[in-house]
């Protein structure tokens, strides 16, 4: 009986240390299955880095050109607004230019106007002065018989000779305010054919001014425009930085999980291990205890029949 129970117990703890070895393969697999899971999840956490980086990287570069963008914009907003002053200054001159050419010709025709006039002055001063000369010469003919003879002759001919110096200092004056008033008139009208002359390129000028002025508008705007869409383009690119950086560090959590199972998986399966190899040597020691009460039950049994027979005989 004892022999039959210890070969029971052996069958029992070989099957045992079999169902623990069919365990231990199954956790081996299971830690292999987790070891691959934890290698993809670590390969797909590097890409998911790499992909962070590139994407902080181009968000850098969008940052960068937006500021760029946002710089060239108020440069060229700085550009317009001087070119626009500039456009307000030039058709400013050419208003004050014109207004000048005016007045040049409204002087220019009361200058003519003052030197007709003073022309007739002097005619009629040179006329005046010839209705003097004539009496006096006149008087002084005739009294000049009479004169150093004849006070009241004497006094005759200083009276015509005062009287024709008088007339002809008059003509020679109106004369001079003649020539004057002339010369006036020619300066007046210089100025003003100048002035005349300086409006046309002034409102070239102004033209220019502001045709430029529209150019640097139209860039002005365009730049702004462009710095509009870079701005637009740098906030999209923070946004796929933020969401890849979320993603990176979701895929290196996961990773860091899938490892973790991994290692335990592996820690499972090595005790699991151990325990099939500790069933096995159980079972083994059984099977030779078993083997052992076996053939000590067979040395009995042998024993018990010498015995018999020697009673018999």
């Amino acid at each position: 009986g004892a022999a039959a129970g210890a070969r029971g117990a052996a069958t029992e703890a070989t099957r045992a240390a079999a169902r623990a070895r069919a365990a231990a393969q199954a956790a081996a697999a299971a830690a292999a299955r987790a070891n691959a899971a934890a290698n993809r999840a670590e390969a797909e956490a590097a890409a998911t880095h790499a992909a962070a980086l590139r994407a902080n990287s181009a968000a850098s570069d969008a940052t960068f050109e937006e500021a760029k963008a946002a710089e060239a914009a108020q440069n060229a907003v700085n550009l317009a607004n001087q070119a626009a002053s500039e456009a307000m200054q030039s058709q400013m001159s050419a208003e004050r230019t014109r207004a000048e050419a005016d007045a040049a010709a409204h002087e220019a025709v009361s200058a003519a106007t003052q030197a007709s006039l003073a022309l007739q002055a002097a005619s009629a001063a040179k006329a005046s002065s010839q209705a003097i000369t004539q009496p006096a010469n006149t008087a002084i003919t005739v009294v000049a018989p009479f004169a150093g003879q004849d006070i009241d002759a004497d006094f005759v001919v200083l009276v015509a000779e005062q009287a024709r110096a008088v007339g002809a200092e008059q003509a020679a004056a109106a004369e001079r305010r003649a020539a004057e008033a002339l010369e006036a008139a020619r300066l007046a009208q210089e100025a003003a054919d100048r002035a005349a002359a300086e409006v046309k390129p002034a409102y070239d000028a102004a033209a220019a001014a502001a045709k430029s002025s529209a150019a640097a508008a139209r860039s002005a705007a365009d730049a702004q425009k462009f710095a509009a869409e870079a701005a637009v383009d740098g906030a999209a690119a923070r946004a796929a930085a933020a969401r890849a950086d979320q993603a990176d560090a979701q895929a290196r959590e996961d990773a860091r999980k899938a490892r973790a199972a991994a290692n335990a998986a592996a820690n499972n399966a090595a005790i699991a291990g151990r325990a099939a190899s500790a069933a096995e040597a159980d079972a083994a020691a059984a099977r030779s205890a078993a083997s052992r009460a076996e053939a000590d039950a067979a040395a009995a049994r042998g024993a018990a029949d010498r015995a018999e027979a020697d009673a018999t005989a």
